[in-house]
């Protein structure tokens, strides 16, 4: 009787142990923000050095988040970003402004490349993200310093709240609005600087 109950339990976990290798998960679809063009702006600075961008916390997961009713966060299913959320940022958002400042080398803080800059500009993003209504909401502040020689001389600090419309409700949509807005945030950094 025990050796019957013995080889029942064996077949068992057995059987377990096949239904759960068939259960595998597919595999995630990976995202990333792509820079966006914009109108080229010309200033008498040379080196304008980005440094990291402060983003919220909640976008610190390799899941995309769809969505924010409420006081709730939702994330998509499968859809992942193919990079962390803060240097994917600063990077597109650097490749933004070089686009929009091509008489000047900008640098990104995380970069492996370093010069001496001219200007400085630090930037808080308070909110990144899909509104109840849908469209994406990019509110941030930007700090400005006038980094030449010794002098460093802070202009005030400005305030930018941008909305873009996705195209759809997909994630790629919701990609291309959060590439869009980053866009516009370039637009009105580059518009900032001296």
């Amino acid at each position: 009787m025990r050796r019957m109950m013995g080889r029942i339990a064996w077949l068992l976990l057995l059987a377990a142990g096949l239904g759960l290798a068939g259960c595998t998960s597919p595999d995630p679809v990976l995202f990333t923000m792509r820079p966006t063009p914009g109108a080229p702006q010309h200033i008498a600075a040379r080196v304008v050095l980005l440094r990291r961008p402060g983003l919220p916390h909640y976008l610190d997961r390799t899941a995309i988040v769809t969505a924010m009713p409420g006081y709730r966060v939702e994330a998509a299913g499968g859809d992942r970003w193919a990079e962390p959320i803060g240097g994917m940022f600063a990077r597109v958002l650097a490749q933004d402004l070089a686009q929009r400042l091509p008489d000047v080398t900008v640098l990104s803080e995380q970069g492996a490349v370093s010069l001496p800059a001219n200007l400085s500009v630090d930037l808080e993003v308070q909110d990144f993200g899909p509104d109840p209504s849908g469209a994406v909401v990019l509110q941030a502040q930007v700090a400005v310093e006038r980094t030449i020689g010794a002098d460093r001389t802070p202009r005030p600090v400005r305030s930018v709240r941008l909305s873009v419309r996705p195209a759809s409700a997909s994630t790629s949509d919701l990609v291309a609005a959060m590439s869009d807005a980053t866009g516009q945030l370039a637009d009105a950094v580059a518009a900032a600087l001296p």
